[in-house]
């Protein structure tokens, strides 16, 4: 039987792609339990989870908190402090 790997397995087994940093993804339906995977998941990795819920600044923000996140990750590739400002 073929053995599957764990999420921690496959989050590590390739190096930084953004400067010092690796960016994992979670994409689901909604109520799928991507919040407590991630939970899970930083915690056995020891890093943080960005919430993109948390960076869209209102309900007609969706370009400003694309443009967030690109400079969250043009920084994050030339390995600098990533400022990200969150609404709630």
């Amino acid at each position: 039987m073929k053995q599957r790997a764990s999420a921690y397995d496959l989050a590590t087994s390739s190096a930084p792609a953004c400067g010092s940093t690796r960016i994992i993804g979670i994409d689901g339906r909604s109520g799928a339990g991507k919040t407590y995977f991630a939970g899970q998941l930083a915690h056995e990795l020891e890093c943080t989870v960005v919430s993109l819920e948390h960076v869209y600044p209102g309900w007609h923000g969706l370009a400003a908190g694309i443009e967030s996140v690109r400079v969250m990750l043009t920084h994050l590739a030339h390995d600098l402090p990533s400022p990200l400002p969150q609404w709630d």
